[in-house]
Parts: C-alpha cells; structure tokens; sequence
C-alpha cells in the first residue's frame, strides 16, 4: 500500500496519520508512508487529490511506487480540466483563492458568498448536501446573508 499525507491535513495531521501508520505497520500490514509537503497557503491538505496544483506532488509518490512495484505508469497521464469562470468581482483575495480551489475540486460541491463572506464545500454526498455545507461554512453576519452562487460548476439565479 502507499499512504500519502499531507503536512495541513486538516482532518488527519501528521501525528495521527504516523500513529495509524505504525499501528498498522505494527499489525503487519505493509505500506510505504509519505509526509507530502503542505499544500498551497489557505487550502486543506486532505483534498491533496482533488486539487489540479497539487497533482505533480502526489503523482511523485505514485511514479516511485509503482516504478519500485514494477506496474507500468499510465500513458498520457491522467488531466483535469478546471472550468475557465471568472470569480465574482466582490470577492476578496482570500475568496478568489478559495472560488479557484473551488473550480478545481470535484462534485458534488457548492459555492457561497454575501458582501463579507464566501464558503464552499466539495466532495460531499449529494448537491444539497454541498449546498449546505458552503452556506453554513460562508457563515454571514452582516445584512446581507450569504447566497449559494454556484452548484457543480453551474451558476444558481
């Protein structure tokens, strides 16, 4: 097996994932481990793979273990296309960065913003699911509550 993580996983940090690692190790389960370098600034490290930027980061690994189980790679390799939609003028910087991650990120996922806030939320179980969870992460206090803008890469009205 090859276990991956990052430095700013959020969900599994590098102590858990080295304890999972040894108690599985221990077990005799036989893996080889890798602490990936953060990913970029503002992100979560736990979607290391639904992120397009991170894909030449996880596919190093990849290319080694597969190069020392002898498996031939794939032929091109795998690409993802990110849509080519503009985020909304009102965001800022932090919320352009996270409209991108957003963009880039695999369904079923959701985009919220208000005037002050923006949230998001992907690889969730179903389209409501992501609707809800980016409206709860926009979390809006102002006089403009936040509104869902975008669904699976699609605008809402």
């Amino acid at each position: 097996m090859l276990w991956i993580y990052t430095q700013n996983d959020h969900h599994m940090g590098p102590a858990l994932a080295q304890a999972y690692y040894q108690a599985f190790s221990g077990a005799g389960g036989k893996a080889d481990f890798e602490m990936a370098p953060a990913t970029e600034a503002g992100t979560d490290g736990h979607m290391l793979y639904s992120m397009p930027a991170e894909v030449s980061v996880w596919s190093a690994y990849l290319d080694k273990f597969f190069a020392d189980q002898h498996l031939a790679l794939i032929s091109p390799p795998v690409t993802i296309d990110v849509p080519n939609i503009p985020p909304p003028a009102a965001l800022s910087a932090s919320g352009r960065t996270g409209f991108a991650a957003y963009l880039a990120a695999m369904p079923h996922k959701a985009f919220a913003m208000s005037t002050t806030h923006w949230g998001s939320s992907w690889l969730s179980d179903s389209t409501e699911d992501a609707v809800k969870k980016a409206m709860a992460n926009c979390k809006s206090t102002d006089d403009d509550p936040c509104r869902t803008i975008m669904v699976d890469d699609q605008p809402t009205r």
